[in-house]
């Protein structure tokens, strides 16, 4: 085989035309036509980033350790039926729309 996605590169930045490019095969962050784009691009997320507190503005992020698979009959992750609710779940939504 050695066709498939695991082989495709992994790009640090990708730009793609989805209306004329809907495999994603042309990654135009090189193109200079696209220079006002990506600066627009980068802008939007680097304020998304800081508008939802993103840990990678801080670095790298930690892989998680070993994977766990939770009791279908758990109301809670691990099987621990917590009445605290983790604060990811208990914090004001934020509006991610620009």
């Amino acid at each position: 085989m050695g066709h498939g996605l695991a082989q495709r590169p992994l790009h640090p930045e990708a730009l793609y035309d989805l209306l004329y490019d809907p495999n994603e095969a042309a990654n135009l962050v090189s193109d200079p036509a696209y220079v006002e784009v990506l600066a627009a691009m980068r802008t939007r997320l680097h304020a998304w980033m800081q508008r939802t507190d993103d840990p990678l503005l801080r670095g790298p992020v930690m892989e998680p350790g070993q994977p766990f698979a939770d009791s279908p009959d758990a109301l809670h992750p691990a099987g621990v039926d917590a009445a605290i609710k983790p604060a990811w779940f208990t914090r004001p939504k934020l509006d991610i729309r620009p």
